[in-house]
């Protein structure tokens, strides 16, 4: 998020950090993508929310 500078509702306005922010929201589902097919069933546990959640 320091990469990109400013808020993200400010940084999508302007075309070099919009590609800051789109850069980031790429990683950030790579990183997804990857628990929920690597990390998580290697632990036995899957990725996701429920009721029971905070609870």
């Amino acid at each position: 998020l320091t990469a990109v500078g400013m808020p993200i509702g400010e940084a999508v306005k302007e075309p070099v950090t919009r590609f800051r922010v789109e850069t980031l929201e790429t990683r950030v589902e790579g990183l997804k993508d990857e628990v929920d097919h690597e990390v998580g069933p290697n632990l036995g546990v899957q990725t996701g929310f429920s009721s029971a959640d905070g609870a």
